[in-house]
């Protein structure tokens, strides 16, 4: 019988000590001030940056600023969807884009992120060359994704992507609605 509640006490251990190990944070529900849902107004009346012009393709509206963070340059653009925000990219520009340096700042980023919200949901760091490794967050309302960006405008880079899972799948169905009205 002591063998029995010895064990008991172990699982229960396990388990209370599970659960605090992998406890998320709560759902961000955006980008820091700028909320799912939000205009583009409204965002940008939150952030004191300079904004560059906003450009729309395919239906979607982006704005965003450049900035520095960590010593590297930086774009952050929302992007809207019938003006209403519904996706963030912060993406991370190193002026020595290697491997070895884009590697780094993935796991740089990556410790922010996992001490922000916890352990994520999906890791792909195991499967490194870098451009192959993804960590996900997954929230009630939000979606986080830390991945590779190979190329840009501004070269290699890191990028940290925001879904609002809502309004992602709100767009995907009024999009596959025009393709086949246009069909």
């Amino acid at each position: 019988m002591k063998t029995y509640r010895f064990i008991f006490l172990i699982l229960l251990f396990e388990a209370v000590t599970y659960k605090s190990t992998t406890a998320q944070a709560h759902d961000p529900n955006g980008y820091q001030k700028a909320k799912w849902g939000m205009s583009m107004e409204k965002v940008k009346s939150l952030f004191d940056k300079e904004w560059e012009d906003p450009v729309e393709v395919n239906g979607e509206q982006t704005i965003l600023f450049r900035d520095v963070f960590n010593g590297n340059p930086i774009s952050v653009s929302f992007i809207f969807f019938n003006d209403k925000l519904y996706w963030v990219i912060f993406a991370i520009h190193p002026d020595d884009d290697s491997p070895d340096m884009i590697r780094t700042v993935f796991y740089q980023m990556g410790k922010i992120l996992r001490a922000k919200y916890g352990k994520p949901h999906d890791s792909g760091v195991a499967y490194f060359p870098v451009e192959t490794g993804q960590d996900t967050w997954q929230f009630k309302n939000t979606r986080i994704e830390l991945g590779y960006m190979p190329t840009s405008s501004l070269g290699s880079g890191i990028q940290v992507r925001y879904y609002s899972k809502d309004l992602e799948k709100v767009r995907n169905r009024k999009q596959l609605q025009k393709e086949k009205d246009n069909f």
